[in-house]
């Protein structure tokens, strides 16, 4: 039979062994949401916490400030490192300041926090909406012979054997090799396989070099609709909803796709 000072200390371990399974489970529920990776039903129960809860938001801050210091400098910090650079600065903290003044600190640390936290947890939602609207709405065109305009067939069978296998960058590579010369790729087709390999700035411009040849173009209305996908990708708002009210007045062939995807981003 145990003794009451054994019984008092596996109590003491296991509540102990609890709240640490609370702490790793709510510091990677931070993790989760600076990165966008909660779900809408745990983001709002997140933030639901957040506005209660001034330890946690303390936490959000803390990791907020740690990070914000090396994004600027475009370092990938992880997990490990985060960690690390805590315990710095937990060290730093207690040479270099009185309590007092950490408390101080803390305070004003929360105070900005809300508004930081609400900014970006703002930014970070509507980027989450922008990917997962471009994920349902964004289908590869499929492959004809119209797409490929070469003036000879070895061109075409080229085109067609990168695009359908998925080669997107070798595709881009020949598309580039023969700029200069009489063979014709078609844009959209390129601006597609840039769509792919994210080079999102390059099939912006294209698409838009598309769209200015004007309605004789055949692929004016699709060069719309990926210019809009394009930009939802990006993250560029105002310019998807922009190309969007275009598609939606043009009564395009995209038309009720345009409608739906504008729903999703407003």
């Amino acid at each position: 039979m145990l003794c009451k000072n054994q019984r008092s200390n596996q109590g003491s371990i296991k509540k102990q062994e609890k709240i640490n399974i609370m702490k790793e489970n709510i510091s990677e529920n931070i993790e989760q949401y600076i990165k966008g990776e909660l779900s809408e039903d745990e983001r709002i129960s997140f933030e639901n916490k957040l506005k209660s809860d001034k330890e946690l938001r303390k936490e959000v801050a803390y990791e907020l400030s740690i990070i914000s210091q090396y994004k600027n400098k475009g370092e990938q910090i992880e997990k490990e490192n985060i960690e690390k650079l805590k315990l710095i600065e937990i060290n730093k903290s207690f040479k270099n300041k009185t309590d007092t003044k950490k408390v101080i600190c803390w305070s004003i640390i929360s105070s900005m926090a809300a508004c930081i936290i609400i900014l970006i947890s703002f930014n970070i939602y509507s980027n989450y909406m922008m990917n997962s609207a471009f994920d349902d709405y964004y289908t590869r065109a499929d492959y004809n012979e119209s797409l490929s305009r070469g003036n000879d067939s070895n061109t075409n069978i080229k085109v067609e054997e990168y695009y359908k296998n998925g080669n997107f960058k070798e595709l881009i590579d020949y598309y580039i090799s023969t700029k200069d010369s009489n063979i014709c790729i078609d844009q959209l087709l390129v601006s597609i396989a840039y769509i792919e390999t994210n080079n999102l700035e390059k099939a912006i411009e294209l698409l838009n070099r598309e769209i200015n040849k004007g309605d004789i173009n055949p692929n004016y209305q699709s060069a719309y609709w990926y210019l809009a996908l394009a930009y939802t990708k990006a993250h560029e708002k105002v310019n998807a909803i922009k190309i969007l009210d275009l598609i939606i007045i043009q009564d395009s062939f995209y038309k009720e796709k345009a409608i739906k995807l504008k729903k999703r981003l407003i």
